[in-house]
């Protein structure tokens, strides 16, 4: 992960209640994740390359992307990255949550779990190491919680 890159995982809310450190809060069911949720970012963010067959990468893994990773038994851990030097960081963060919201899922951030909520996930990145890499600086973030 770049420094630039505030990256957390996406969970089903169905595994909310299990242990923040247990591995298994992390993974979903290939069901679970309509064609139109996948349609839509893959249309947005395009398909990135990718270092492993069971990896799917949609955006570039050096900036703003979703990894979804399937294994045997369908989609198994589903990874975001925003990259805090694009312009589009607005953009990207209301796609993004549009995706977890579809897909009813949560946010998993250092073993915490949260809404998709702007004002949450803006909030997350400003408190986070990799704010302090960002191209436009801190008042940056100020201006996207007003939006």
């Amino acid at each position: 992960m770049a420094l630039w890159q505030f990256s957390f995982d996406i969970i089903r809310a169905e595994n909310i209640e299990m242990s923040k450190s247990d591995e298994g809060i992390l993974d979903w069911k290939s069901n679970d994740i309509t064609h139109l949720a996948i349609a839509n970012i893959k249309n947005i963010f395009g398909i990135g390359q990718t270092w492993h067959k069971d990896l799917c990468v949609y955006g570039n893994l050096e900036k703003t992307h979703i990894s979804i990773f399937r294994d045997d038994s369908g989609t198994s851990e589903i990874s975001c990255r925003i990259s805090l030097l694009e312009e589009s960081v607005l953009k990207d963060v209301k796609v993004i949550l549009s995706f977890i919201n579809t897909i009813h899922g949560l946010i998993l951030y250092e073993e915490a779990v949260y809404q998709a909520d702007y004002d949450i996930l803006i909030g997350l990145i400003r408190a986070s190491n990799a704010a302090k890499f960002a191209v436009f600086g801190m008042e940056y973030f100020d201006q996207l919680k007003q939006h």
